[in-house]
């Protein structure tokens, strides 16, 4: 302004409609850019004082995903089907936003209605089961599962579980992985998902080939004599036991029987169709894998004829269908010979110097403890 007024006072020049111009302009560019720098200022803005950081997943408005890159004008996210999109930083800076880290615990939650034939504290007890056995469900913070409410022909509960993995994919799949487990866990113990209140007549669906329930007494017995502690009983035997044993199928990395002081077993299990593998405990959230048992072997025989806790984890690969028999199976068996536990013990002991490489005499001694022992946990007395 002050040159303005000294040129036309000293030199006669009239800038006023220069000016007016130019302050026109410069109004019309700030305007025009008002956006740009919001984005510019916004950026500086996260840049320091950053509420995220590259890898974590964030959801702002109605978009989501994996942070890629954090620039001055805009933040670019990866999406769940691999396509990315680029947020102006002033829609992030002004937006409320939800934020997971990859370093840190993830929270997860879903519902699931079951029937109210299944009492609710064996339906929680079922449900949170399934989510200590799956490894990818973290045991600190712990598991929940709550009661939702009553509803028509079924009662819905919720789980809350955490995680490692912010993004939406390892969310769905932690999700879907328990879904799936929890269709077998029910399976095993006869309960079904719950059909409406209207439905007249029980829809019969066909079951398929591996299904437990179409396995009968003549084909069990004929299964379990595949198997090297079975063989040895004679026909008649093997028979009067087959109608005893319960068939199971378990899905994808289900926990079978786990390791532990705590886990005292009553029953050995004979893989049918599928394979397991055998863990043992090294530290590791999943311990070191020793074994995979495939079609008709046995696992669990020490603590069915001893009573000794499992020495190792056995989870499922894949869909497996197993043979179930319970210590208390092979009571009729007992009482009506007891040279069936003479059997047992000589064929478990002979296995058992086979694996660990005993030499005679101690193969020996190895029998006698494990005949004592089974006379012990089955109640025979030895005149």
């Amino acid at each position: 302004m002050a040159t303005v007024l000294v040129l036309q006072r000293l030199a006669n020049l009239n800038l006023v409609g220069l000016v007016t111009t130019s302050a026109v302009l410069t109004a019309v560019i700030g305007l025009a850019a008002q956006e740009s720098l919001k984005d510019l200022f916004a950026g500086i803005e996260l840049q320091l004082d950053p509420p995220f950081r590259e890898g974590d997943w964030i959801s702002v408005g109605e978009e989501n995903g994996t942070v890629e890159s954090l620039h001055l004008m805009n933040t670019r996210l990866r999406r769940r089907d691999g396509s990315t999109v680029n947020l102006p930083n002033n829609t992030v800076a002004d937006n409320p936003m939800r934020r997971f880290s990859q370093h840190e615990p993830v929270g997860n939650r879903f519902e699931i209605a079951l029937g109210y034939e299944i009492p609710p504290a064996r339906a929680r007890q079922l449900l949170l089961r399934v989510m200590a056995d799956n490894t990818l469900v973290l045991i600190d913070p712990p598991p929940e599962v709550l009661i939702l409410s009553y509803e028509d022909s079924l009662i819905r509960y919720e789980l809350q579980g955490y995680q490692r993995g912010a993004s939406e994919g390892d969310r769905l799949r932690w999700r879907s992985e328990l879904l799936e487990q929890i269709w077998y866990a029910l399976e095993r113990q006869g309960w079904e998902l719950p059909y409406p209140v209207r439905e007249l007549k029980r829809r019969q669906t066909p079951r398929d080939p591996a299904h437990p329930t179409g396995v009968d007494a003549s084909l069990t017995a004929e299964l379990l004599r595949r198997n090297w502690l079975f063989a040895q009983l004679d026909q008649e035997q093997v028979m009067r036991l087959a109608p005893e044993v319960r068939c199971l199928r378990f899905g994808s990395g289900e926990t079978i029987v786990g390791e532990g002081e705590g886990e005292e077993g009553d029953a050995l299990f004979q893989v049918v169709d599928g394979e397991v593998e055998v863990f043992k405990a090294d530290g590791s959230p999943l311990g070191r894998s020793v074994a995979v048992l495939g079609r008709d072997q046995i696992f669990g025989e020490m603590t069915v004829c001893t009573g000794e806790p499992r020495t190792a984890t056995v989870r499922s690969r894949g869909e497996c269908v197993l043979l179930e028999v319970e210590r208390d199976d092979f009571m009729p068996l007992v009482e009506d010979d007891a040279g069936v536990l003479d059997a047992l013990a000589a064929i478990v002991g002979q296995r058992r110097s086979e694996l660990e490489k005993l030499s005679s005499p101690d193969a020996a001694r190895r029998q006698t403890s494990i005949l004592a022992r089974m006379r012990d946990l089955f109640g025979i007395q030895v005149e």
